[in-house]
């Protein structure tokens, strides 16, 4: 088992400018510990650092510039342990993805911490489903309103996330559908029920990122559910009736 505390005091020790922000992360929690917030643990804090003071790097923070190349350097040595590499990979797993907006960052990772992460991209790239890609890229051909949400998607991300985009789209369509654009949602319902039950990656991301987050039929935007056609509103029904 890995020794949180052991690595904890060696990160502030090799990085004693990360203390003041450590510091600030329990305060934080002895504040709100009753309304159930976690403890912050040496891996949350790297996960918060990660995002944080690459940030603060990109936006040209000396200071910031000066902490992440120790914070990489502690991280470099401690890869070298097969015990605390998991806290290394954690860290870097959460670093811009080659070819992503500030991946200029990765110019900075030793050769350890650039294995992590090159073996972190091969395992993302193997998930990711061409089904799924695929039928992004018939949502934006095909759906024209659509069509620059889906690419600035394609190019904010290396490997495109369907259920962010699908999900993504709910409360726009709802609206519109609502406000009276019902024939410009239509192509986009006939479209969704076309792609349905012809493979189960897409069906997933439908499934549950469409017919799952449309509103219940108290709420706002409900009448789009008499817009599904026969598959999508069978599915939003057996959702509808599900049961643990």
């Amino acid at each position: 088992m890995v020794n949180e505390r052991g690595f904890l005091r060696r990160l502030l020790k090799a990085v004693p400018a990360l203390r003041g922000e450590w510091d600030r992360a329990r305060a934080v929690y002895e504040q709100n510990r009753g309304v159930g917030l976690r403890a912050p643990t040496p891996g949350s804090f790297l996960i918060g650092l990660a995002f944080s003071t690459v940030h603060r790097w990109v936006e040209g923070d000396a200071e910031a510039g000066d902490r992440l190349r120790a914070l990489l350097a502690f991280l470099e040595n401690e890869a070298a342990d097969p015990e605390t590499a998991e806290f290394a990979a954690r860290f870097v797993s959460c670093l811009p993805d080659p070819g992503e907006r500030d991946s200029a960052v990765l110019d900075l990772l030793g050769p350890r911490l650039r294995e992590l992460k090159n073996e972190q991209v091969r395992r993302d790239d193997e998930s990711v489903s061409p089904a799924v890609v695929a039928f992004l890229h018939r949502l934006a051909d095909e759906i024209p309103f659509l069509r620059q949400q889906v690419l600035e998607h394609f190019e904010e991300y290396r490997n495109p996330l369907g259920h962010v985009v699908v999900g993504g789209l709910v409360p726009e369509v709802c609206a519109r559908y609502a406000g009276g654009e019902v024939e410009l949602i239509r192509p986009l319902l006939a479209f969704l029920e076309r792609e349905f039950e012809q493979n189960p990656d897409v069906d997933n991301v439908i499934a549950v990122s469409f017919v799952e987050m449309l509103p219940s039929p108290d709420q706002p935007g409900a009448g789009i559910e008499h817009a599904l056609g026969p598959k999508l509103r069978a599915e939003l029904d057996r959702q509808r009736t599900w049961h643990p």
